[in-house]
């Protein structure tokens, strides 16, 4: 982010989106906006031809508003009052991105700018931070793309609660990124170590798979509808659940492997 973007952003107090990324963000809306209305097209036509009440229409048009309203607040920045240095503000950006597994696109004296790959977000949530004149700057969206949906759990809070407890920490002369090293290796150790048999694990197989199979039973069953809608749905949970049923049994067999492998080491 150039300084002409920085003051931009400040001013609007909006992260500074390029030409390219406006017009995916927006066009993003279109397009689901677009599947939405394909889905329910022949519910409203029903509703319309049968003199009923259009409830179809009138859904659309509430997510419509809804969506149209995430897009406008997502880019907001919150500021916050900071006595962080420029050293200190790259130390804590780095600390969080370490502990957090996001991926850096930029960690400069006044500007970080981070992704947060997750399952769902084809492109992934953003975090930006800018530090100016005293002030801190945070937003935390869902990275501008046409494949994007507006769901992130929680994570946009999360992600700057995140970044505002290495600004803490960093302000008490902590050396940060030894300490978020320490806690990544910590958490693998766990991981691994952390047996496939215990109660906790045992009952999320049992959940997580049992689910999983129900959702392939129904992709199967609307599929077999041979509607094109029906079997693009279908397709769909059937390869959501199948991955992650493939995911479990490599975390499974991996932690096997390692477990068989410090015993031939003892």
């Amino acid at each position: 982010m150039t300084e002409k973007e920085i003051d931009h952003s400040i001013a609007s107090m909006k992260v500074s989106l390029n030409d390219a990324e406006k017009f995916e963000y927006w066009l993003n809306l279109v397009s689901l906006m677009f599947f939405l209305g394909m889905t329910l097209i022949v519910d409203i036509q029903s509703e319309v031809s049968n003199g009923e009440f259009p409830i179809s229409g009138i859904i659309v048009i509430i997510v419509f508003l809804l969506l149209f309203r995430h897009k406008l607040i997502s880019p907001k920045l919150a500021v916050y009052h900071s006595n962080l240095t420029e050293e200190q503000f790259i130390q804590a950006n780095q600390a969080a991105a370490t502990l957090n597994e996001w991926v850096i696109l930029s960690n400069q004296k006044n500007h970080f700018s981070a992704i947060k790959r997750t399952g769902w977000q084809w492109e992934g949530i953003r975090i930006s931070a800018i530090l100016k004149n005293g002030k801190l700057y945070l937003n935390s969206m869902v990275n501008p793309s046409i494949r994007s949906n507006p769901f992130t759990f929680g994570l946009n809070k999360k992600n700057k609660s995140d970044l505002i407890r290495q600004y803490q920490l960093v302000l008490l002369k902590k050396n940060l990124i030894e300490l978020a090293n320490r806690e990544i290796q910590k958490r693998e150790e766990e991981f691994w170590q952390e047996p496939e048999g215990s109660f906790k694990n045992v009952l999320i197989r049992i959940v997580g798979y049992g689910i999983s199979i129900l959702f392939i039973g129904l992709g199967v069953w609307l599929i077999t509808f041979g509607e094109l809608k029906a079997i693009g749905m279908g397709i769909m949970l059937i390869g959501l659940c199948a991955s992650y049923i493939y995911q479990g049994i490599k975390i499974i067999s991996e932690k096997s492997k390692r477990k068989k492998s410090s015993y031939s080491k003892e």
